[in-house]
């Protein structure tokens, strides 16, 4: 309904309302026009009610247009991440078949989730993320790291560039203070700790014929083997002293971390020389911490009994749960420093003050070219990490006998 026809009804309205008010005429005639009134109000009312509903939905429209324009304008400037967990299967068949020599990945974590039903009912139905090479790269790094397990703060990044983490060397101090006397200035102090981006790598030969062996699963071969390299590597940058030495290469934990008071031995250790270091951390941190130990000394401590002929170790009775000493969790790991003079086999703390950074995913490259004569496929792989302690009170490290 335009203006026009809503003017012409407002006026209809006003006349039939007069002469149901007029007292000169008939009832009949006033009943009559009160009437009238009351049809020609209801169709104004709605007249109101459809305009009203039009404005909103056109609002509505405009807003949801808006919107539309708008991410279409982000995304046609935007670049769209492109992740992989796996070495996509059609590559490798185009690889094998010879028409490309050279292929480069990066492989990134996705997840992706497929249904699993149970045989006589799907009402315990769950998911399960399907295994990739990445998987399986980053399961032999946990496998063969306690560092990693006992649960570092660790970071994934897109490139290489150096972090800086403020560390905080000098806290602050609170004091008693006396009426009407002003309070003490205190300063914090800080310092930062740099992580870059160390390389590890590797490379190996592969025949041609296993890339043309419809019955050999490469993704498995290739992830099984790059997975145990990186993770061994990896692990003893992260455990061993003498490996991760900082620099130029990723700080070991028990690097920049606090030493415990030397043990008496350098062969064994004491149930009494971990109590010292159990308590010598501080409550703040202990109430977090984990122990992680070089797999001899950790043999040491499952065989240990206390004076009554019972074993000290609380042995865990789930396997994705740790066993554990006096109620903190213990982490294996065969890559610490050996037991041997003035070594360090063992590290208890809260693992949240040691930063571990992955930068830039896990490289996988091929190429025909490098040993073209002798018809095998050079496979490399690379992965760029660095660690450092950021808060040294956080971490003890046990100091064997020098």
């Amino acid at each position: 309904m335009d203006a026009t026809q809503l003017r012409a009804l407002h006026e209809e309205y006003r006349i039939a309302l007069d002469k149901g008010r007029d007292d000169t005429l008939p009832e009949d005639s006033k009943k009559k026009a009160l009437e009238d009134a009351f049809k020609v109000r209801r169709q104004l009312d709605d007249a109101f009610i459809e305009k009203e509903q039009e404005r909103e939905d056109n609002e509505r429209l405009a807003a949801v247009e808006a919107r539309q324009a708008a991410v279409a304008k982000v995304a046609a400037v935007a670049p769209q991440p492109v992740t992989r967990s796996n070495i996509p299967t059609n590559d490798l068949k185009r690889y094998a078949a010879g028409e490309i020599n050279n292929m480069s990945f990066t492989l990134e974590p996705t997840e992706q989730r497929t249904d699993v039903i149970d045989e006589t009912s799907n009402a315990g139905a769950h998911y399960i993320v399907p295994s990739s090479m990445l998987d399986r790269i980053v399961n032999f790094r946990l496998q063969a790291s306690g560092v990693l397990r006992a649960g570092p703060t660790v970071l994934n990044t897109t490139n290489g560039q150096v972090i800086n983490i403020p560390v905080l060397t000098t806290d602050l101090t609170s004091l008693a203070g006396t009426q009407g006397a002003a309070s003490t200035v205190t300063n914090p102090v800080w310092a930062t700790k740099d992580l870059s981006a160390f390389r590890i790598d590797g490379h190996a030969l592969v025949a041609d014929e296993l890339f043309r062996d419809s019955g050999v699963d490469m993704n498995m071969v290739l992830g099984n083997l790059a997975g145990r390299s990186l993770g061994k590597k990896v692990a003893a940058y992260l455990s061993d002293f003498e490996v991760g030495t900082g620099s130029t290469l990723p700080n070991a934990v028990t690097l920049g971390s606090t030493a415990s008071a030397a043990s008496a031995s350098n062969t064994t250790i004491t149930i009494d020389e971990l109590k010292t270091i159990y308590y010598t951390l501080i409550p703040e941190y202990r109430m977090n911490a984990s122990w992680v130990a070089l797999n001899a000394l950790t043999l040491i401590i499952a065989t240990a009994k206390d004076d009554t002929g019972n074993y000290i170790w609380q042995p865990s009775n789930l396997a994705a749960e740790p066993d554990r000493l006096w109620g903190r969790p213990w982490y294996d790991d065969g890559l610490m420093s050996t037991m041997a003079t003035a070594n360090r086999p063992l590290a208890f703390g809260d693992m949240s003050c040691y930063w571990v950074r992955f930068s830039g995913g896990t490289e996988v490259s091929f190429s025909r070219d490098f040993e073209f004569t002798s018809f095998s496929t050079t496979v490399r792989w690379a992965q760029w990490l660095d660690a450092v302690v950021a808060d040294a009170a956080g971490i003890i490290y046990l100091l064997l006998a020098t």
